[in-house]
């Protein structure tokens, strides 16, 4: 009986030892997956080689290869041409009468049908767009100049009177009015501003003061006095943009023959051979020359655009990763090297109760220049202000105490941080472009923490 008592007792405590077990493994499978779900995930960026892209706005003066064209007499206007159209020299262009009896005829009648076509509403939103894209709050009186534009391709869009239906109608009436004919071959143009002579040496800054800025468009009925421009000859297909330049943009675009450029508003992009010029003002402007798209902006002015460049190839990195570390600087003259010549570090003197001696300390080394390496001088480092360093072959010996600071990420390659530092070439809104092939820098592909916030030197990253 007693043997049979100790059997079932042997049993209870190997369950008992099981259920304790049991519960101590489905406790501790509980705290790791709460852990795993409660730390926060560890976010990385993986470096990659190449330029980045930058886009920069501008606002710039187009200059073309224009002659203005003036009233031989005073009197009302009739245009035959269509503004953008091209003309060959002796092509009628208008015509002028002094008593304005021809125009009071076309007003009582109609010799063209009005048309709006879908291609003609298209053109005229797109320009309405373009318009609105570039107006600005200092140049509100640019607002007339485009309803006089919108005026004028209204007439266009009607159709203009043909020359020889109303040589024939004025014939038959008695009226007599004088025909003026195109002197140059080129692309015609009512909108007159006193730019129309203007070279792209000769822009200035106050040029670049578009609330002073004003035109007039010509329209048929209107009263032209004797010498005034009637209209302008553009010539060439060859036109201008002259924009200012900042220094840093001066330095940028100086290793740049041609430009990326799209136009704000349009949807028109192009490469502009680029120039640096340096006017009468002292100041830098540049300048773009394009060889297509001039009827698209024939009626402007002042054009907005960006320039797209690329930076110089280099290492991406996001912003976000970079932060500023501050070294401990040791003169060059003294990093010393280890027994196997590879690892470098430097001598240290140690001064104890018992004596003062010399100790090798192998060092990691951040950052250097032809003057300093830069070190490490954190709480657990071996070196710290204050303490001597000893040049290798001599009894020299060097105080530490100065300091510098680097921008830098954090590499976690082997599951903790490691500073690298960096050396920004050029930057957008969200990445640095980093010089490569730096040593104790960086290289492509190496793990780099997102968002260091927090994070120090040797923090051991996926705990």
């Amino acid at each position: 009986m007693a043997k049979r008592r100790i059997k079932g007792l042997n049993r209870s405590v190997q369950m008992n030892i099981g259920l304790i077990v049991f519960i101590v493994l489905f406790c501790y499978i509980c705290y790791s997956a709460y852990s795993s779900f409660k730390k926060n995930p560890v976010n990385y960026y993986e470096v990659v080689e190449g330029g980045m892209a930058k886009n920069t706005e501008h606002e710039g003066i187009i200059i073309r290869t224009e002659s203005p064209q003036s009233a031989q007499q005073s009197g009302y206007i009739n245009l035959f041409i269509q503004p953008g159209k091209r003309v060959g020299v002796g092509t009628e262009v208008y015509s002028i009468d002094e008593t304005g009896a021809m125009n009071s005829y076309l007003a009582g009648n109609q010799l063209y049908d009005f048309k709006m076509t879908d291609e003609n509403a298209a053109r005229l939103k797109k320009n309405l767009s373009s318009f609105s894209m570039n107006l600005r709050d200092d140049n509100i009186s640019s607002v007339y100049a485009e309803k006089s534009a919108v005026n004028t391709a209204m007439i266009d869009y009607a159709g203009f009177v043909e020359s020889d239906s109303l040589a024939k109608a004025m014939e038959e009436s008695g009226i007599s009015y004088t025909r003026v004919y195109s002197p140059l071959a080129g692309t015609v143009s009512y909108k007159i501003d006193g730019y129309e002579e203007r070279t792209p040496e000769s822009i200035s800054g106050n040029d670049f003061n578009n609330s002073i800025y004003s035109a007039h468009t010509t329209k048929s009925g209107q009263l032209i006095e004797a010498g005034t421009p009637v209209y302008k000859i553009i010539t060439e297909e060859k036109w201008d943009i002259v924009f200012p330049l900042s220094e840093e943009e001066r330095e940028a675009f100086s290793a740049y023959d041609t430009l990326k450029v799209s136009f704000k508003g349009s949807g028109l992009s192009a490469d502009a051979v680029y120039t640096q010029l340096n006017n009468m003002d002292g100041k830098a402007y540049g300048k773009l020359t394009l060889g297509r798209y001039m009827v698209d902006f024939i009626n402007d002015r002042y054009i907005s655009f960006n320039i797209k460049t690329a930076s110089q190839s280099g290492l991406k990195i996001p912003k976000s990763s970079v932060v500023t570390k501050t070294f401990l600087l040791v003169p060059a003259d003294y990093l010393a090297h280890g027994g196997d010549n590879t690892g470098e570090g430097f001598y240290k003197e140690i001064i104890t109760d018992s004596g003062t001696s010399i100790e090798y300390i192998p060092t990691d080394i951040y950052y250097s220049t032809d003057d300093y390496y830069y070190i490490d001088f954190s709480s657990d480092s071996p070196f710290q202000p204050g303490d001597y360093v000893v040049k290798p072959g001599s009894t020299e010996h060097y105080k530490l105490g100065e300091t510098a600071t680097r921008e830098g990420v954090y590499n976690i390659n082997k599951g903790y941080a490691v500073f690298k530092q960096i050396e920004i070439l050029d930057s957008n809104d969200e990445y640095y472009s980093v010089k490569k092939n730096q040593k104790y820098g960086l290289v492509v592909y190496d793990h780099i923490l997102l968002d260091p916030t927090g994070v120090s030197e040797g923090d051991f990253i996926y705990e």
